[in-house]
């Protein structure tokens, strides 16, 4: 088996490569510009990394932040999903961030039958190491449950971790749900 590497991207075709498949994998609701990200990224406060497995296979996006990582952005090229590209890549990520406390959103599966995208992708994170936190969030009007690695993350950190990385507007757009 070839082992999964984690790569920055840097140069104008990885970027372009990571934007495409950024732009398909994800709908328009859920993405930030991608100026935004280039721009956190050119301040260290974004990792752009590149799944090599050992092609490109997928992209995983970070923010950071002292004591806390954010995967904002994992996705798996359509052509090779559900090949265990992903849990290859979270093993890389904990590799290269050994013990870091990582945290996620993903959309509440609560309301969605079983079976459902929902579902399936909060067992993926639980089978690679994350844990449900008790405290939904609403993002956009959208409930999302937290999973965290390494740790644990209350919707107060998490929130004071987003106005540090995107300002203002991270006060106006995610609030608790319970």
């Amino acid at each position: 088996m070839i082992c999964m590497k984690l790569i920055p991207a840097t140069t104008e075709q990885d970027l372009n490569r990571v934007r495409n498949l950024y732009m398909v994998s994800f709908p328009d609701s859920e993405r930030k510009p991608f100026d935004m990200i280039l721009a956190m990224h050119e301040t260290g406060n974004a990792d752009i990394l590149m799944m090599m497995d050992p092609d490109f296979s997928g992209l995983l996006i970070t923010m950071k932040d002292d004591g806390l990582l954010l995967i904002d952005y994992l996705a798996v090229d359509p052509a090779i999903h559900s090949q265990g590209h992903g849990s290859r890549a979270l093993t890389a990520f904990e590799a290269l961030y050994p013990g870091q406390r990582v945290v996620l959103e993903i959309e509440n599966p609560d309301k969605a039958p079983e079976g459902s995208p929902e579902h399936r992708r909060l067992s993926f994170y639980q089978n690679n190491g994350f844990a449900v936190m008790n405290t939904g969030i609403r993002l956009f009007d959208v409930p999302m449950k937290l999973l965290v690695r390494n740790g644990s993350v209350t919707y107060e950190d998490y929130k004071a971790f987003l106005i540090r990385r995107l300002g203002p507007w991270a006060n106006e757009h995610i609030y608790p749900d319970d």
